[in-house]
């Protein structure tokens, strides 16, 4: 009697198993005709029936919206259902659900176990979200480590963001070689940033052996795809001939393609174009147009360029009053080369009149954005006392910057300024060094005063 009765609870269970699955194939079959509601009506017989796979598609549709609008609450219903019974890709699901609080609010902890659920199955997607979520420790501590194993499992089973992920995180290490393989990988997926990024490792030879048509073929593949970056780097190549024959109607078709995209990069190179007669006919007036159209949006090299166009008289009436005005227009959106040139400016009294607080003003500006002679020029005010007080110490910190530059004026004073104690502890062997070097970097000074150095001491092979 017990067999009898578990015999007949088996054929139930298989039967309504069956039966489900055939509910389902008549919501696939409902569904490709494009009979959303006879598919629903379908899936919601199986799934509340117990069907997984049922749960899990009824799950998706509310999701998605992809008939109605999204009804996230319905969607969470089901898709738990379905996760609970083990369906991986539900419960991959459910962890975007909750890192991305969709219909309710994040929760990364929640995510991530049910993409931990799903990652330990093997679920690809699962696994690069793992990997995120330890990069930028969300909802785990942060873990590089532990990132970059998800995004292995994960890119090994061929997923194109995984792989660039990965690629990502190799390159950050260092691990050039390692980085351009699954770089390659993800853009052979057609991953538009993968293919920029193994482009500019052709290019560079970074980790591959340098090649500009592998490079070039890259490029093209990502512009096309409207990648800006990838349409600047392959206009430029059509304009040097590198990896692809040199054609100037390329190079400005893709300049142009870029520019529309909002690039000003690429729309003052379409004006150096012109200007140069790089690849095309040279034409003043177009580029003073262009020139003036990246200015327009505030592009500090075209509001430079036009500046030095208009205190040469080229292409424009030489004008120094609307070439200083377009200096200053470049030098407050923070030109440094503007910058500096308003200091010159301002310290020759010539287009403007002098003015050694203006002029200390704009050099550093410049030099604190890293430009040497700016710098250079901001030490030798401080130490000089001009247009600002008389200070050693800041003399040695900005002639320490430019010279850690290699720029060998200021190698020399630094030298000075070790030699006799100003602004920093005396220091002759400092000093002998930096005079060494600003002879080697070809100061005339520093090269006689190394002659005399070198008498009383000898350069060793340690010595720079």
């Amino acid at each position: 009697m017990r067999t009898s009765l578990l015999t007949c609870a088996l054929l139930l269970a298989v039967s309504s198993s069956s039966w489900a699955a055939s509910l389902v194939e008549q919501g696939d079959a409902a569904k490709a005709a494009g009979h959303y509601t006879q598919a629903t009506q379908y899936y919601r017989q199986a799934a509340e029936k117990g069907d997984s796979d049922a749960q899990y598609k009824l799950g998706r549709w509310y999701l998605s919206g992809e008939v109605t609008s999204p009804d996230y609450s319905e969607a969470i219903k089901w898709l738990t259902m379905a996760a609970d019974g083990g369906k991986v890709e539900a419960q991959t699901d459910l962890g975007e659900v909750n890192l991305f609080g969709l219909g309710i609010q994040p929760d990364p902890v929640e995510a991530y176990k049910w993409f931990s659920m799903a990652a330990y199955q093997g679920n690809a997607v699962a696994q690069f979200n793992l990997g995120l979520m330890y990069q930028n420790g969300r909802g785990v501590p942060q873990d590089i480590n532990e990132a970059q194993k998800w995004y292995t499992d994960a890119a090994k089973q061929g997923l194109a963001n995984a792989q660039y992920a990965l690629a990502s995180v190799l390159y950050s290490q260092q691990k050039y070689s390692k980085a351009a393989i699954w770089y390659e990988r993800a853009a052979k997926q057609d991953l538009v940033s993968a293919q920029y990024n193994i482009g500019v490792m052709f290019m560079n030879g970074t980790g591959v052996k340098q090649n500009f048509k592998l490079a070039a073929g890259w490029f093209k593949k990502a512009a096309e795809q409207d990648h800006v970056g990838a349409q600047v780097n392959l206009a430029s190549m059509y304009l040097t001939g590198d990896g692809v024959k040199k054609d100037g109607q390329q190079a400005l078709k893709w300049y142009q393609l870029a520019a529309r995209q909002g690039d000003m990069n690429a729309l003052f190179r379409i004006g150096k174009m012109y200007e140069e007669g790089q690849g095309l006919p040279a034409d003043m007036d177009e580029a003073i147009a262009v020139y003036r159209q990246a200015a327009k949006k505030n592009f500090p090299p075209a509001m430079f360029t036009l500046g030095q166009l208009y205190s040469e008289g080229k292409g424009v009436q030489q004008d120094d009053s609307e070439a200083v005005s377009w200096y200053t227009r470049a030098a407050d959106q923070g030109s440094a080369e503007a910058q500096f040139t308003l200091g010159q400016l301002f310290g020759a009294g010539k287009v403007v009149s002098k003015n050694p607080e203006k002029e200390f003003k704009w050099y550093k500006r410049a030099a604190e954005q890293g430009l040497p002679v700016a710098q250079y020029n901001v030490g030798w005010m401080y130490a000089n006392g001009a247009g600002t007080s008389q200070d050693y110490q800041q003399a040695f910190k900005w002639y320490g910057l430019a010279a850690s530059q290699q720029y060998a004026l200021a190698q020399l004073n630094l030298a000075i300024l070790y030699q006799n104690g100003q602004g920093t502890t005396r220091d002759i062997k400092k000093a002998i060094k930096w005079y060494r070097l600003s002879a080697r970097n070809g100061n005339e000074q520093a090269q006689n005063i190394v002659v005399q150095i070198n008498k009383q001491f000898p350069p060793g092979p340690d010595d720079e």
